[in-house]
């Protein structure tokens, strides 16, 4: 995933500009804005994840590719944003029983 330089400014900008409450606040008090509400079970499946997937694709901020397909047959996908020098990757669901990356993932791309 690359992410912007000036995305990143804007956003610290945007959360700097309150006098009173740091960025870990911010985030923290605004988190049901960004938290993707459909990855709420336990376990995580592939068709849990497609229709967000989906969602992506057909939003033009992002970038899905199709990278390789998993031993039992199912695309898997690389999603990016933005574009600089510095790219920062973000892999999750190495093993199918730690959904908790796969969701914070989800919730950055929705904060993005």
């Amino acid at each position: 995933m690359r992410v912007q330089i000036t995305a990143l400014f804007l956003i610290a900008s945007l959360f700097c500009s309150a006098q009173q409450k740091d960025l870990t606040t911010l985030l923290y008090d605004t988190y049901k804005t960004y938290k993707e509400p459909s990855l709420n079970k336990r376990r995580i499946k592939h068709f849990d994840l497609y229709p967000l997937i989906e969602k992506y694709r057909k939003n033009a901020k992002f970038k899905v590719s199709r990278v390789g397909t998993s031993i039992e047959g199912r695309p898997l996908s690389l999603i990016s944003i933005g574009q600089g020098e510095t790219d920062v990757f973000l892999w999750s669901q190495m093993h199918g029983d730690e959904p908790t990356a796969t969701q914070a993932i989800f919730d950055i791309f929705n904060f993005f």
